[in-house]
Order: structure tokens, then sequence, then C-alpha cells
């Protein structure tokens, strides 16, 4: 489908710039973040601890592999609740962010959770909270 007039593929690429901005802004902002997608971490929150109850109680059925899905927008919320190091995107339709839990081998019982975004590892931001107002995970799944 063509353009209208007037927007050419130029306006068309600063427009979906404007956007990711907007949307990562929002979401890292502590206020917005927490009110808007408080529910969403709080489920996927619920559902690691059921595999890692599932991991850790001997005889109990293991979960291998669970999908969730979410609009674009959501996915940029759950990216801002985990504070994941990512660039500013937005999230085009079929995007995958996957949580996979792992058991550290160095240090026996204790697990953690390695983060991929479109098959690509993603790292957790590191900053003071109290300096950028940042939304954590433990603002929402509390």
């Amino acid at each position: 489908m063509p353009f209208p007039d007037g927007i050419d593929d130029a306006m068309y690429a600063l427009i979906c710039e404007y956007d990711a901005w907007l949307w990562h802004t929002l979401y890292s902002r502590r206020s917005f973040c927490t009110a808007a997608y408080r529910d969403g971490v709080r489920e996927v929150h619920r559902h690691l601890q059921r595999v890692v109850q599932a991991l850790t109680t001997p005889g109990a059925p293991s979960i291998p592999m669970s999908f969730f899905s979410a609009h674009d927008n959501s996915i940029l919320a759950l990216v801002g609740a985990l504070q994941l190091d990512i660039k500013r995107i937005h999230p085009g339709y079929g995007t995958v962010l996957a949580l996979e839990l792992y058991e550290d081998t160095a240090n026996s019982g204790s697990l953690y959770v390695r983060v991929l975004l479109q098959g690509e590892p993603v790292s957790f931001t590191v900053k003071r909270e109290e300096e950028k107002g940042a939304c954590t995970g433990q603002d929402v799944a509390a």
C-alpha cells in the first residue's frame, strides 16, 4: 500500500524513530511502567516461580517451554520493567523476547535467567534507580 501524499520513506523512518523513542521513554519511567504493566510482570514472575518449583521439587512434572503472546508496547513494557539494555527499537510483528532459566553449575542449586531478543543475548542495565527514576521488576512484581 502506498504512503499518503506528503509521506515518503524518510518521513516514515522519522515517524518510526519517534514512536520507538516515545514507548521507550514512557516505559523507562517508574510511575508509568508501574501503573501500565504491573499485571504483566506479575504473570511472568509467577510463571517463572512455577518453573523453578517444578525444577526443584523431586517428582514434579517439568515445564519444558512456555509461550506468551504480547503486543509491541507490552514487549517494551517488559523490557523496561526488567531494565534490559536494548537499543531504542519498536518491536516488529513476530518479535521474540525469550527468558531462559539455567542452573548455575558453579553454585549448586542456584538458578539464573538469560534473556534473548530475537535470538541475541541481552544484558540487564546497571543504573541507580533513585537517580534515573527507572522502573524495576521489584516495582511491578510485588
